[in-house]
């Protein structure tokens, strides 16, 4: 990628210029039938080539880049796209269990650390760690889940961020499928270290969407 004249404020004769680097390697097992299945993925992201040393310095090369220590030192190890590329830079992107109701019900449970989407990513759309009640009952479809992305926990009180969410579609016709969804946050992070506790702020999401296709056309409409 090259930053070029982005900002257009690059000193005369400047080309800001690098190259990324990002793997997901995903691990999905599942019992014979799919009742049960768990899912690992991880990312080796991020990884700016020259950026950050390795395990130890360059030994025969002199000091370049960010790693202007001694032989021996390591600069940047999460980085690890320096000489030596040897960085610590395995993340873990989801891991999670899904497994079906028994007796037929027609629903699944999702829980763990997950991508959490919502239409077109106008609300959300990222990875989060939760539970997910989902399934379709013909035409009808839902999605029902708490996620929480953020929380303290050095205190007895619920000083957490949570969202709760219930998200509906029906696929009706080819040319005309609704969908409707509502999230309400809570949230009580800000407010468990202070004196004279009074709850926290709460928020409130609603969105509605329609897609269709005839022929060759299509529409897809979000609000």
């Amino acid at each position: 990628f090259s930053g070029v004249n982005v900002g257009f404020q690059d000193a005369a004769g400047t080309n800001p210029r690098s190259a990324q680097v990002r793997l997901r390697p995903r691990f999905d097992v599942r019992d014979d039938n799919g009742n049960i299945q768990a899912t690992l993925r991880f990312e080796i992201g991020d990884i700016n080539f020259g950026n950050g040393g390795g395990a130890s310095g360059q030994t025969n090369l002199p000091s370049v880049g960010q790693n202007t220590s001694a032989p021996g030192g390591r600069t940047g190890p999460g980085l690890g796209g320096g000489m030596g590329t040897d960085g610590v830079n395995v993340e873990t992107k989801w891991a999670y269990l899904d497994a079906a109701f028994p007796f037929g019900f027609p629903g699944r449970v999702r829980a763990g650390l997950q991508g959490w989407f919502l239409p077109k990513g106008i609300i959300v759309d990222d990875d989060a760690a939760g539970v997910r009640i989902y399934g379709q009952m013909k035409p009808f479809s839902y999605d029902l889940a708490w996620f929480r992305p953020d929380g303290d926990g050095t205190t007895t009180l619920d000083d957490n961020y949570d969202f709760y969410q219930a998200k509906a579609d029906v696929a009706l016709a080819p040319i005309f499928n609704p969908g409707v969804y509502y999230i309400f946050g809570r949230n009580n992070t800000a407010r468990a270290e202070t004196a004279g506790w009074v709850g926290g702020a709460e928020t409130h999401y609603i969105g509605a969407t329609i897609t269709g296709k005839a022929g060759i056309f299509a529409y897809d409409v979000d609000f």
